[in-house]
């Protein structure tokens, strides 16, 4: 699978985010690229700040000293994202694989603003890709939650999503991206929904639909217009959407806990319980028996970084959840006395679950705002299936493609998120003008309190450097600038 990679010229953009990050380590410590084109704002030195809060100090060096990093100074909310001509020309020439990873991750961001920051920036790449010399492959990261509006099409207590494209009509119909005489009809009904979004701010189809934030419908509505681009240039099988749901921190790679304070919602969702002074909080949802009923799909980053990277090499197309799927999710039972147990407060928050709409001022402001705590999905992960007879015994061995299952052998735990919960626990109190030493009070410690680097492994320059083809000069170079 990484020969696929080798020799390979990679056009990654929201490089320094998250999830690009990992996609990024995992390609310089197990693939071979010719050459990896790393779009971010602010330019190498951005880039390096941003790594250095994500990764251990030499692994950070490691990654913007490497040989086959090429950075290109840009922003995707500019038109050609703020990229030269000569860039340009440099990309369409080179690259054989686009990994368009950069989005908005603001839930509540209004529609015309993600119109700009999401939906636009893409459509502008996927066009600009068309162009493109040499082009295999045209990698969209989406979400899984684009199809939450479904939750609201049905009274069941679970929610079944395909790896499909979920028409947002009356008539709520399925299509199979594989299937081009199925979406003939519909791409230009979604052409007239983009411009409805860009002319009014809104659509008729976001109006009737009812979804849990603005971001789910961008995400959607990108999503079909990239398929329609696609297949107007008769490109279809080289557009992969990848669907992560809810990221979690890494099992492995690029170590063990790998995370942002910023990208796992169950951190933020653990840090707001733990701040609440009350004793009871609304919960919405429609489930019976809600304590084993509701679920959380919460998917290891290395999970999708590998689902991601697979799917890619072995040359699937369509639709691809990267989830922890059916077995691997957590039951709100499971999952509710962990966090209490972090709880430091001398007593404990009961759930009051309420059929109350999920959108209802009578709500916990948490519960608004992570709308889906309550409901229950089940991401149909069919492709990952599918791909494994692609693979030889030493991928299946060594590639992380499914989430560990939660039980006494792997038990769910926040223990190494202290930190994370913290530092979200005191950007909530800023909001809030609120003292931090209640934040301080209300949380627990991690291992470096205070400190991003509470659960990085620590290793050499030397180590790091091996893997991500660092030269010797370049090593010394960071050794010096580490230093001083």
């Amino acid at each position: 699978m990484w020969e696929y990679y080798r020799g390979k010229s990679i056009f990654l953009t929201g490089g320094t985010g998250t999830l690009g990050t990992a996609i990024l380590c995992r390609l310089l410590s197990q693939a071979a690229p010719k050459r990896i084109f790393v779009l971010c704002r602010g330019g190498p030195e951005n880039a390096h700040a941003k790594w250095q809060k994500l990764l251990p100090e030499a692994m950070a060096a490691a990654l913007f000293q490497s040989s086959c990093v090429t950075f290109l100074s840009g922003d995707i909310t500019l038109k050609q994202m703020g990229l030269h001509e000569s860039d340009w020309r440099q990309l369409k020439k080179n690259v054989q694989v686009i990994i368009h990873a950069a989005s908005s991750v603001s839930l509540t961001c209004p529609l015309p603003k993600l119109a700009t920051s999401i939906i636009a920036p893409s459509i502008s790449l996927a066009e600009t890709a068309m162009e493109f010399e040499d082009l295999q492959h045209f990698v969209y990261v989406s979400s899984a939650f684009a199809n939450a509006h479904l939750w609201k099409t049905t009274d069941k207590s679970e929610v079944t999503v395909k790896e499909c494209i979920y028409s947002l009509g009356p008539h709520q119909e399925v299509y199979d991206p594989h299937n081009l005489d199925e979406w003939a009809g519909f791409g230009p009904q979604t052409e007239h929904e983009w411009r409805s979004v860009l002319d009014t701010g809104t659509s008729i189809e976001f109006d009737y639909n009812d979804f849990p934030w603005p971001y789910a419908y961008a995400k959607h509505l990108t999503e079909r217009l990239l398929i329609n681009a696609f297949m107007q240039n008769e490109a279809t099988e080289k557009l992969l959407i990848i669907r992560p749901s809810c990221l979690g921190p890494a099992i492995t790679q690029p170590f063990p806990g790998y995370s942002s304070s910023t990208s796992t919602p169950s951190t933020g969702l653990a840090a707001s319980i733990l701040l609440y002074a009350g004793k009871h909080m609304k919960f919405p949802t429609r489930s019976t028996d809600p304590e084993n009923e509701v679920t959380m799909d919460e998917v290891p980053i290395d999970v999708v970084v590998d689902r991601l990277l697979s799917h890619t090499a072995k040359g699937t197309f369509g639709c691809v959840h990267a989830v922890a799927g059916k077995k691997a999710r957590l039951r709100f039972k499971d999952w509710w006395p962990v966090v209490m147990k972090e709880r430091r407060l001398p007593w404990t928050v009961q759930p009051e679950w309420t059929f109350l709409d999920w959108h209802s001022a009578k709500l916990h402001p948490a519960a608004k705002f992570y709308v889906i705590l309550g409901t229950s999905f089940e991401f149909g992960d069919e492709q990952a299936s599918k791909l494994l007879p692609k693979l030889n015994a030493h991928e299946k061995l060594h590639l992380k493609l499914f989430a560990d299952e939660t039980d006494e052998t792997h038990p769910y735990h926040l223990a190494s998120r202290r930190d994370k919960i913290r530092e979200v626990g005191m950007r909530m109190a800023k909001k809030k003008h609120l003292p931090r030493c209640f934040v301080k009070l209300c949380t627990r410690p991690g291992r470096q309190s205070g400190s991003d680097l509470a659960c990085k492994p620590q290793h050499t320059m030397h180590e790091y450097g091996a893997k991500f083809d660092v030269s010797k000069e370049a090593e010394s170079e960071a050794f010096r600038h580490s230093v001083h």
